[in-house]
């Protein structure tokens, strides 16, 4: 406080008016004020240096002291160690009676031929082994010779002394067995002292078992290092080390005791799971008969439970746990005598451990079996996976047995009608898990798992009202996971996800115990019978499949066959229509939150999880956790639920489309208020999917080698280079795979219409297409503004928008056609245009004299081109037979063209000594030609132009399924099956089903798995077939010799139809839809089943509207309605005839003007060019004609009613039409 006389405690103010420095520290330099003003911190830092420093020299005096006083403790127990090892040298050169000194003494006794005398009694020999044990040093070579001399003296001495079993006695020589085993790693450069090593363990195993056992994880570890170590030379030999670890390792195997458990345990940890550690200690014959399968198995399983993680990562590496799996098999097999050797699903255990040993690996097994069948170069593949060993390959491939996976489901009770109680649907969760590791790891034996499955269950349940299928079924049907998701929606990904508690503050903890097995256990029984009722789909008839419904509705359920005893009432199906909806729609909206559950993480980590072990590693960056499963399974992915889902709901919707037992409604999920939302949102995606990946045409399925100039060579490909060829294909596929997993992000409405369209109405589906067309022409022809075709065409030229070559293009797509041959003519002058014939095109017709016919193109020209070209291609009575018609009349791709396309030119395309290059420009020129025709069917499409040309279904069904997911291929990509070989051949279908349920013996029939395919060479004047030839092909490897049985008459039946609508005209089909697929996007057809696609071609087939017809109807000439609004007299007679008609003759008219019998999709407001009608003349004596070109109808002014109809009738039945006039 400033002190003043006036008590004022304030300083009074000091004003400097002199301009001098009143601040003495103002003159000093810069850098003595700053160190003046940091002192203080100075001298801080200085104390804190200091105290460190002292802190420095009470840690070095401290460690000073440590060092010293482990040194003096090392020095104390080196000497006392020299001092019990003189003692002991010293006892062992006196009652040995040797004159030599020291270590000599052991040398001496070592290379004498008696070796070490005995010890006088055991309590000698028990007082120098404590010696031995506490100074020897296993890493000294002269200790290590002390140890092996004590070691053969101790041998020598107990074979004739009473049984050791004082626990002093015990616990020394199992401390000796210990060294003895640490001592052998050091002897691997003395192959005597090995031997000798390798003999006293194995007499430690005789004499103390059970302790060596509890030290059985040491004893197999140092056994396996010292037999992958050992090899085949003749000094191994002269000791005999390869008999010598045998006998070691086999010798804590038998005989079965409390602790035998945990030797096998350790043997199969420490190796079994080796490589060919067995071959090398003499061979896996020598091991078959001393290894005991049950012991093994329950063993292991305790192992797979209580390891610790570092056991468990050590499992993990490389293929150890594969080549234990493998080990196992062959020894179980090897386990019985001839004949009696149990089916593995006899055995619950063994079921167990192979589930979770194979289910672990099971998708990398699937990649690396593959690998091994393609036989390709690895270094050309791309990937870092090597094909399996042949020793596990064929251990792995006894387990796709037919008796082992026919027994599988042999097992249910026979009381399958009654709801299963906990125990039964435990023992169907734990065999349903294994086939279904099955499946993933063999996906090439897929289908035969599948058969063999339902084939084992109908053995069992054959005098049971229902079959296991039913079985499992209701099992599915009763959990709660069911009931959850059929229930809504909302609760599918929280079902499919591992249960989780919430543990306070929004934070959850995924479940364990009893609620986690009941969700896994659940789950599996779920995904097996949806396995088993693929199959069932795939291989049911419509026939059997409507038996369950029918049954259903009349009340009976008498089942009459193998395939009949799978189908579910009508109920039942929609119930599981339901559920798998509910399963769907989040699978493909949602798949984000499932994305850090189905992420790629450490392998070993994932094996703990599926063995149900915490394991934590901390070892370098990474950091582990639990792994949350999907569906109650390790391995079972998004992608996996995706397909299989889809596929059964495809598979119904297909089997409803052909025979319709449910309403449309029960299949749709979106409500009539989202429907205009929903295109927005979806056309939005498809802007989005073009911006992520671009142009898509590159989607269709196929292993064609497409190049520069768009020819296929789909045989010789991968004849010149198979291994480059398996790789591009592979890579193309990886592409298509990593453009999927963008659209799921971005497009997933999108994707939804791709794989499931049926949960959308047809209307708004058409709209979409409508839509996604509409947007592809503004993509194409640059910009809205240039989607009319006349638009389009002046902005090509000079002065318009795309100028630049504009002319050449405008010539391009310019044609003059032949009316004579308007196929060929058009396929030489626009099979170069490739994608583009999608853009607008100018069509000119040349007559028959060579002169241009008259008219302007102006839509009509080019919908009258298209007509006529598809009216002579798909003609299946006329050249070039590029199709062929069934029954019904509905068309299908010849397959037979290719070789007679051969055939004219004199090549046989079956002989191998034909001309390759001869035969591939022979099949380029086919393929183009279907290619063109895939574009103009495509063009149709594109431009909404009907045309009157009907598909077998089977064929449409192939676009419909092209741009399906790849998720599961097989699954949701064409498949053939027996009801689509109805509509190829009728009396081929009648005759399989017959050969289906023949009671008998089908064997009497002399089948076996051949076909003959008959190849039409020439045709008669009227399009019949005249000369033939006929081919006989085996359906399977080795078919010809392999007879038609009771038991593979369903593999048959498939063959017969995947060969006669698959694979015969599977070059003819991918050439049409690569064609089609460059002019429609693949996943725009996948948003149709076959039927709506031939509505999308030729119209709907329904009755003709004629009220919306008439309100989209436009008038020229004198009937244009005028000022009144009121329609002209002949003009209502029309239309009161039109409405009188039957449909039939409604369909006529409408083909006599339009060429085409059917009404567009979303009624005539969309029918290009419109319905018109003018007059042509005043007489009625005259007949009506048409332009079919512009859909115009020429009508005389007819005054009376009977003789419009009349004339109309006439006109239409006799076939008059087109005129330009």
């Amino acid at each position: 406080m400033h002190q003043s006389f006036t008590g004022n405690p304030r300083k009074p103010r000091n004003v400097n008016l002199s301009g001098k420095q009143q601040n003495p520290w103002s003159n000093l330099a810069s850098n003595q004020r700053s160190s003046v003003a940091t002192g203080s911190q100075q001298s801080l830092a200085h104390a804190q240096a200091e105290r460190i420093q002292r802190q420095q020299e009470r840690d070095r005096l401290k460690a000073a002291k440590v060092i010293q006083r482990t040194w003096r403790s090392y020095s104390w127990r080196q000497k006392i160690r020299n001092k019990w090892r003189a003692e002991w040298l010293q006892h062992e050169r006196l009652r040995t009676t040797s004159q030599v000194a020291g270590q000599d003494v052991v040398l001496e006794a070592l290379d004498s031929a008696a070796g070490p005398p005995e010890y006088s009694s055991t309590q000698e020999c028990y007082n120098q082994m404590k010696l031995l044990v506490h100074f020897v040093n296993i890493k000294e070579g002269m200790d290590r010779m002390r140890l092996i001399y004590f070691t053969k003296a101790l041998q020598s001495t107990l074979e004739t002394a009473d049984l050791i079993t004082g626990e002093s006695w015990l616990a020394a020589l199992n401390r000796l067995q210990n060294l003895v085993l640490k001592a052998l790693p050091f002897t691997q450069t003395n192959l005597r002292h090995m031997g000798l090593l390798l003999q006293a363990t194995l007499f430690f195993t005789r004499l103390i078992p059970r302790r060596m056992a509890r030290n059985a994880k040491a004893h197999y570890s140092i056994l396996g290092s010292l037999a992958r170590k050992t090899g085949h030379d003749s000094a191994s030999k002269i000791f005999d080390i390869q008999t010598s670890i045998r006998s070691c390792m086999l010798a804590l195997l038998q005989p079965i005791g409390p602790e035998t458990a945990i030797a096998y345990r350790f043997f199969a940890l420490k190796v079994l799971s080796q490589p060919d550690i067995l071959t090398r200690v003499g061979g896996l014959a020598l091991f078959k008969d001393s290894i005991n399968p049950k012991v093994f198995t329950t063993s292991v399983l305790g192992l797979l439970d209580e390891v610790n993680s570092s056991d468990l990562l050590a499992l993990n590496e490389g293929d150890s746990s594969l080549w234990l799996l493998a080990h196992f098999l062959y020894f179980r097999f090897h386990a019985y005598n001839i004949g009696s050797l149990p089916t593995l699903s006899e055995e619950s255990d063994s079921v167990k451990l192979v589930t979770l040993l194979l289910g672990s690996r099971a998708d990398t097994i699937a990649e690396r079996l593959q690998l091994g069948d393609i036989h390709t170069d690895m270094s050309e593949t791309g990937t870092d996976l090597q094909p399996l060993p042949l020793f596990v390959r064929e251990q792995l491939l006894t387990l796709v047995e037919k008796a082992s996976v026919v027994s599988l489901l042999d097992q249910n009770p026979s009381n399958v009608g009654s709801q299963p109680d906990t125990s039964t649907l435990q023992d169907a969760s734990d065999r349903a898990a294994y086939a279904l590791v099955l499946l993933r790891a063999f996906p090439n034996k897929r289908d035969d798992i599948r058969l063999w499955l339902f084939q084992g269950s109908g053995t069992h349940f054959s005098n049971q009202r229902h079959s296991a299928s039913m079985y499992l079924w209701r099992a599915a049907r009763a959990t709660s996971v069911f009931g959850k998701i059929s229930e809504s929606d909302r609760n599918t990904i929280r079902v499919i996800r591992q249960p989780a508690n919430t543990v306070g503050f929004g934070q959850t903890q995924l479940a364990t115990g009893h609620e986690l097995e009941t969700w896994k256990r659940e789950w599996t029984v779920i995904l097996l019978f949806f396995e088993i009722y693929t199959f069932i789909l795939k291989f049911m008839d419509d026939e059997d499949f409507l038996y369950g419904v029918e049954s259903f509705r009349n009340g009976t359920s008498n089942s009459g066959s193998t395939m009949k005893a799978g189908a579910l009432p009508l109920g039942d199906i929609v119930a599981m229509i339901t559920f798998l909806k509910h399963m769907a729609l989040p699978l493909y909206l949602k798949p984000t939150e499932l994305t850090d559950v189905d992420a790629s993480v450490d392998d070993a980590i994932r094996l703990s999880a599926y063995f149900g072990t915490a394991l934590t590693q901390t070892n370098g960056s990474k950091t582990s956790r639990k792994i949350e499963l999907l569906a109650g399974s390790d391995g079972v992915s998004k992608d996996y639920l995706q397909g299989l889902v889809t596929g059964i709901l495809r598979m119904i919707y297909e089997k409803d489309s052909r025979r319709k037992f449910l309403a449309p409604e029960h299949w749709l999920m979106l409500q009539e208020g989202d429907i205009n939302h929903f295109i927005s949102a979806v056309v939005e995606e498809e802007q989005h999917r073009h911006e992520v990946e671009g142009d898509a045409a590159d989607e269709l399925e196929g292993d064609f080698e497409v190049e520069n100039n768009g020819n296929v060579d789909p045989f010789h490909a991968r004849l010149r280079r198979p291994n480059a060829f398996d790789q591009q294909v592979r890579q193309r596929r990886q592409e298509r795979e990593a453009r999927r997993r963008k659209r799921e992000l971005v497009a997933p409405w999108t994707e939804v219409l791709r794989n499931l369209p049926f949960l959308v109405p047809f209307d708004t589906r058409v709209r979409i297409f409508r839509e996604f067309v509409f947007y592809d022409q503004v993509r194409r022809r640059g910009g809205k503004d240039n989607v009319d075709p006349e638009v389009w065409r002046l902005s090509h030229m000079p002065g318009g928008s795309q100028a630049h070559g504009g002319f050449d293009r405008i010539q391009r797509h310019s044609a003059r056609i032949r009316r004579d041959n308007v196929f060929e003519s058009a396929f030489e002058q626009f099979y170069q245009l490739g994608e583009d014939l999608a853009n607008p095109i100018q069509i000119t017709f040349i007559d028959k004299f060579g002169a241009e016919e008259a008219g302007i193109d102006g839509g009509g020209v080019t919908k009258e081109f298209l007509n006529s070209v598809t009216q002579e291609a798909f003609d299946p009575n006329s050249e070039p037979h590029l199709f062929e018609e069934n029954d019904q009349h509905l068309l299908y791709p010849n397959p037979g063209s290719l070789e007679r396309s051969a055939w004219m030119y004199n090549i046989d395309i079956n002989n191998s000594r034909s001309n390759n290059s001869e035969v591939l420009e022979i099949q380029r020129e086919l393929a183009r030609r279907y290619r063109f025709l895939g574009r103009v069917i495509g063009k149709c499409l594109y431009e909404g132009i009907l045309v009157d040309i009907s598909f077998a279904g089977f064929f449409l069904m192939k676009w419909a399924l092209t741009g399906g997911t790849t998720t599961a291929s097989n699954e949701t990509s064409y498949r053939a099956t027996v009801n689509d070989l109805r509509e190829y051949d009728e009396s081929l279908y009648r005759g399989l089903l017959q050969l289906k349920n023949y009671p008998g013996n089908v064997e009497d029939f002399g089948l076996n798995f051949t076909i003959d395919d008959t190849v039409v060479l020439t045709y008669t004047l009227d399009g019949l077939p005249d000369k033939t030839r006929t081919h006989t092909r085996e359906l399977i490897p080795h078919g010809a010799k392999t007879a038609v049985t009771n038991q593979n008459r369903p593999r048959y039946i498939y063959e017969v139809a995947r060969h006669r609508l698959q694979n015969a005209p599977k070059f003819q089909t991918q050439a049409f839809l690569q064609g089609l697929s460059q002019i429609i996007s693949p996943s725009w057809l996948a948003m149709f089943n076959q039927s709506e696609l031939q509505t999308l071609v030729g119209g709907d087939r329904g009755e003709i509207d004629i009220t919306d017809l008439r309100r989209n109807t436009q008038y020229g000439g004198v009937y244009i309605i005028g000022d009144d609004n009121q329609e002209h007299p002949t003009v209502q007679l029309f239309w009161q005839v039109m409405k009188s008609l039957p449909n039939a003759d409604r369909a006529k008219v409408l083909k006599f003007v339009t060429s085409t019998p059917r009404a567009p999709l979303l009624g005539f407001k969309h029918l290009n060019p419109p319905f018109s009608i003018r007059d042509s003349s005043g007489d009625d004596a005259r007949l009506p004609s048409t332009s079919t070109c512009v859909n115009l109808l020429k009508l005389p002014r007819y005054r009376d009613l009977n003789t419009l109809k009349a004339k109309l009738l006439y006109a239409v039945n006799s076939g008059a039409g087109f005129d330009l006039s």
